[in-house]
C-alpha cells in the first residue's frame, strides 16, 4: 500500500492553521477572562488546536444582546383602511 502521510495530514493542518487565526482574530475583538490577552494569544498559537479550543469554550466573555438599533429592519406596515 502507497500512502503518504504527508499528504494526508494536510487537510488537519490547514484545519488546525484556520482554526488558530480565526481565534486569534477574534481574541482581537473580544473581551476575555481569566487571563490577559497576550497570555491567550501565547496558549492559542503554541497549543494548536487545543489552545483555540479552549479559548472559544473559556476565554472569552459572554456576548451582550445586539443593539435593539443595530442590524437590518422592515418598514413599517401601512394603517390599514389606507
Amino acid at each position: 500500500m502507497d500512502f503518504e502521510l504527508p499528504a494526508a495530514l494536510l487537510p488537519l493542518v490547514l484545519a488546525g492553521t484556520a482554526l488558530m487565526v480565526w481565534a486569534l482574530v477574534d481574541l482581537t475583538r473580544s473581551d476575555v477572562k481569566w487571563v490577559p490577552k497576550w497570555l491567550w494569544a501565547c496558549i492559542i498559537f503554541l497549543s494548536v488546536p487545543f489552545g483555540a479550543i479552549v479559548y472559544f469554550l473559556a476565554g472569552r466573555e459572554g456576548r451582550s444582546e445586539p443593539d435593539a438599533d443595530a442590524g437590518f429592519h422592515l418598514p413599517p406596515e401601512p394603517p390599514a383602511g389606507t
